[in-house]
């Protein structure tokens, strides 16, 4: 083919003279394609690994910090149950670690938990060991050694001979308390005995037996008749262990829901309220010991704590200290008023005229201090 254009014609003629250099051309720019392809293939895995290591190196992080984080948590010291948020969490709570109790400390199984070693002895032998035992008062000890845990024996293998057994240690405790209660000795003395602690002991061993209701009713009686006899001598809180407020403590502690005893609150919160009364208008407002209003109401308020009179009678003495502090202040006494305002805050801490006016009293001390 013939070609015209002298510049074309001129260029394939150079290109037509320099096959070498051509060539030359071409496999250079194959060798820097497949470089370039290369590297960018390199680059993209690097990237895709760097990227991939991310995704391992975050959580492995955050990991770590919530570890840290609970250690320096688990330093703190525990909050009070009271402060903690009723709010649920989704965090399960650590058992607690239970106290360790003191080496020293050994508990005794009583008479009736005591484990039983089985008897070789046969009934005939048993009963007849009762019996002994009970003639040399061995009822319930010594351990190992008394007329109960034979009785427990025999049970086993001859529970009608056993009951008259339990029937003999029971009355002798039973007789004793009665006996006590002859005395006047319903919880006291202890070293001596007492009508309360055989109750205890027959309520221990048999406290389904008839003897041991009737005991405790006629232990209840005794209380009742004590408390009565104190009521109508005025000896309402003195003297001291012999009064109906210390009758009404025991015999709380005793039968707290029986009849007597409910029947005993509402006679004794009467009669202090009339006490109560009496000692305001003497001016005892917390003098003499254990003779003065505000103790009187303090006992109302612990057997009926919402007791309205009771309440009122502790707000009038706080109101008298707040009349004699601010006497003092007028007259410029500031110690003596400060003395009152003392007082008064001792029977109402939170009683605001009290508050503010020993505010007020400092700073006028303070003022003469200067």
């Amino acid at each position: 083919m013939r070609v015209l254009d002298p510049i074309l014609r001129k260029r394939l003629s150079f290109n037509e003279e320099q096959p070498f250099v051509n060539v030359f051309s071409i496999l250079i720019g194959l060798i820097l394609g497949i470089l370039g392809t290369t590297t960018y293939f390199l680059s993209t895995q690097n990237q895709t690994v760097k990227s991939g290591m991310q995704t391992v190196d975050v959580p492995t992080k955050a990991i770590s910090s919530t570890v840290i984080v609970q250690e320096t948590e688990s330093k703190k010291p525990p909050v009070p149950s009271d402060m903690v948020s009723d709010t649920s969490s989704d965090t399960p709570s650590l058992p607690k670690t239970p106290k360790a109790q003191p080496e020293s400390v050994v508990v005794t199984p009583s008479i009736t938990t005591r484990p039983l070693e089985p008897s070789p002895k046969s009934a005939e032998e048993l009963l007849a060991q009762a019996k002994k035992q009970i003639a040399k008062k061995r009822f319930t000890s010594p351990l190992g050694n008394n007329a109960y845990e034979t009785y427990r024996h025999l049970l086993q293998k001859a529970p009608k001979e056993a009951q008259p057994i339990l029937d003999e240690i029971v009355t002798w405790y039973f007789e004793q308390g009665q006996k006590y209660l002859k005395r006047r000795r319903i919880t006291t003395p202890k070293k001596r005995g007492n009508a309360y602690s055989m109750y205890k002991k027959i309520d221990e061993i048999a406290p389904q037996h008839e003897k041991t209701a009737i005991l405790l009713t006629e232990i209840i009686i005794a209380f009742k008749k004590r408390a009565k006899q104190q009521v109508e001598k005025d000896q309402l809180t003195n003297p001291i262990g012999n009064n109906a407020y210390f009758t009404y403590q025991e015999l709380q502690d005793i039968a707290p829901t029986h009849r007597y005893t409910q029947a005993l609150v509402k006679t004794l919160v009467n009669r202090l309220l009339v006490q109560g009364k009496k000692q305001l208008n003497k001016s005892n407002y917390t003098t003499p010991k254990n003779n003065n209003a505000v103790d009187t109401f303090q006992k109302v308020l612990t057997i009926s704590p919402n007791n309205a009179q009771a309440k009122r009678g502790i707000k009038k003495v706080a109101r008298e200290y707040y009349q004699l502090a601010i006497s003092n202040q007028k007259e410029k006494k500031y110690i003596s008023s400060k003395t009152w305002i003392k007082r008064g805050l001792r029977v109402d801490p939170d009683n605001p005229s009290l508050i503010r006016l020993k505010q007020e009293v400092e700073e006028e001390i303070e003022k003469l201090s200067k």
